[in-house]
């Protein structure tokens, strides 16, 4: 079981080195800024290590299990979508939290537009968030747009003793 008082899911995709890069890189930055990020891909590899001798249904099983629970039990995600629209499984992942009244904030990645694998069902990205941010040309301008929108969504949810 994980726990945590303040948690920020990240929901993207990474079925491609280059998306695993730029999640790793936006997890890296959220992180420098002090949001405690849960990042699925990180989880699984902590799994892998820790339990060597799992076979890969048992490390699927109990990373989809914790994974639902930090999802859950987050207050806000932070989708990364690569083109207009979510993938399937972040699309999930997104209406999930929105059900659960959970903030999504959406980046989208159009420089990495190559990488969407939109099904005809998947609706655009901006219909699963709160508000949607896009990557600047220069990457590193990205906490520009996206620190004060992220700080904004803790400080109202913060409840001071």
């Amino acid at each position: 079981m994980i726990t945590f008082l303040e948690r920020v899911y990240l929901a993207a995709p990474c079925q491609h080195p280059l998306a695993e890069a730029f999640n790793q890189r936006l997890v890296t930055l959220l992180r420098e800024y002090n949001f405690p990020m849960w990042c699925p891909q990180e989880y699984w590899q902590e799994l892998q290590s820790a339990h060597p001798d799992w076979s890969y249904e048992q490390i699927k099983a109990e990373h989809d299990t914790d994974r639902r629970d930090v999802l859950m039990r987050a207050n806000l995600v932070v989708a990364v979508a690569y083109g207009e629209d979510l993938d399937p499984h972040t699309a999930l992942e997104c209406g999930i939290a929105i059900g659960r009244g959970i903030d999504v904030i959406v980046v989208q990645n159009k420089h990495l537009a190559e990488l969407a694998q939109p099904l005809s069902l998947t609706p655009p990205a901006n219909l699963f968030c709160t508000r949607t941010i896009s990557v600047p040309e220069e990457e590193a301008r990205l906490c520009d747009a996206l620190i004060p929108v992220m700080n904004r969504f803790f400080v109202s949810q913060r409840t001071w003793a």
